[in-house]
């Protein structure tokens, strides 16, 4: 269906209206998503399988389109670690800072 939204002729559109007779969402694919995928040829969605559905044991995927953005993974948080200070420059944590404060106190 969105190659002949790509097409953006009358003929088109009446064979789009045929399958989905919704003229709303036949207009959203003329104007917008078409006008998403004009330069590409082909392969706008991708499937996901995601496994039988419970009670009958249908399969069941997950169907979107190619140009969506996608969110960031927990991969991708773990390597944009913040750095940190080579020991001795941070600071005294721990033990030591406790003994640090043990002995401001007793002087």
């Amino acid at each position: 269906m969105i190659t002949l939204a790509k097409r953006e002729n009358l003929h088109a559109r009446r064979q789009v209206l045929s399958m989905v007779p919704d003229t709303e969402v036949v207009g959203r694919l003329f104007d917008t998503i078409a006008a998403r995928f004009a330069d590409r040829n082909g392969g706008y969605t991708r499937i996901i399988k995601t496994g039988p559905r419970p009670g009958d044991g249908a399969p069941m995927v997950f169907l979107e389109l190619v140009d969506r953005v996608e969110a960031p993974t927990d991969k991708d948080k773990k390597s944009e670690k913040k750095e940190r200070a080579p020991k001795g420059e941070a600071g005294a944590t721990g033990r030591r800072r406790r003994k640090e404060k043990a002995a401001a106190a007793s002087a």
